[in-house]
């Protein structure tokens, strides 16, 4: 059973696209960087950073396009937990300093 609508599914593609495609040009410009200057940074480091810029790019299109949560999720425990994730952090980031 599909948990998400049309405009949620083509929404997703969409990331998905967008996602892909900055994942290659993400990889394009590691391995031109890699080869023309000194390498700043290790190869795997380097490909972990690309897929983190992709996920970035696939998560972010989702969000603003509410397509990240299908029909009958429970959005608001979602968001409590995010925003309790939230209150944690400062609160960590408080103590630290």
């Amino acid at each position: 059973m599909n948990d998400y609508d049309e405009r949620q599914i083509l929404a997703r593609g969409r990331a998905f696209m967008w996602g892909f495609f900055t994942l290659m040009l993400c990889l394009m410009a590691y391995g031109f960087t890699d080869m023309l200057i000194e390498p700043w940074c290790d190869t795997l480091t380097g490909c972990i950073i690309c897929i983190c810029v992709s996920l970035l790019v696939f998560a972010s299109i989702c969000i603003r396009q509410d397509a990240f949560a299908g029909i009958g999720r429970n959005r608001k425990r979602n968001q409590t937990v995010l925003l309790v994730y939230w209150l944690h952090g400062l609160r960590e980031r408080g103590e630290a300093e």
